[in-house]
């Protein structure tokens, strides 16, 4: 019996998967936490990843190795280039919390992406992950600005 405790304990434990700084703690030692509630948040200082949802529609076009882009949605920032390391075998549905119509269901599959090395992504940040490369206004301003040079 003491042994089966001992294993029911250790099951409970929390423990990180990779190395990084707990940035917030939703519940308190002796607090009841509903099944499936978020206990506490922390930061990966390894390899950065990105991970992304990918709909339904778009599921078979997209396979491990495959190059994708990174652009912050603030709009701020350069285009980042990344890999797609891995996606999730099964179709899931978009949780209603996150889901841009709560009304309507988003199916689709995880992606899990690589950026290149370097890239300053802050934790947490929003993307939109493109599979070809995007053109925003910066690179056009970029464009104009260097056929301007050459003109002159």
């Amino acid at each position: 019996q003491i042994k089966l405790f001992e294993m029911r304990i250790e099951a409970c434990r929390l423990r990180a998967r990779e190395d990084g700084t707990v940035s917030r703690i939703y519940h308190y030692p002796g607090g009841i936490v509903p099944g499936g509630d978020e206990v506490l948040a922390s930061v990966l200082t390894g390899e950065p990843k990105v991970v992304g949802f990918l709909s339904e529609y778009n599921a078979r076009d997209v396979i491990p190795g495959m190059q994708a882009y990174l652009t912050p949605v603030s709009g701020h920032g350069p285009v980042i280039r990344a890999t797609v390391m891995a996606l999730t075998p099964e179709i899931l549905s978009l949780p209603g919390r996150v889901s841009p119509t709560p009304s309507q269901t988003y199916r689709g599959r995880r992606v899990v992406l690589m950026p290149e090395p370097g890239c300053d992504l802050l934790p947490g940040e929003e993307v939109q992950i493109h599979f070809s490369r995007p053109w925003n206004i910066r690179m056009l301003w970029d464009v104009f600005k260097r056929r301007g040079e050459k003109a002159e």
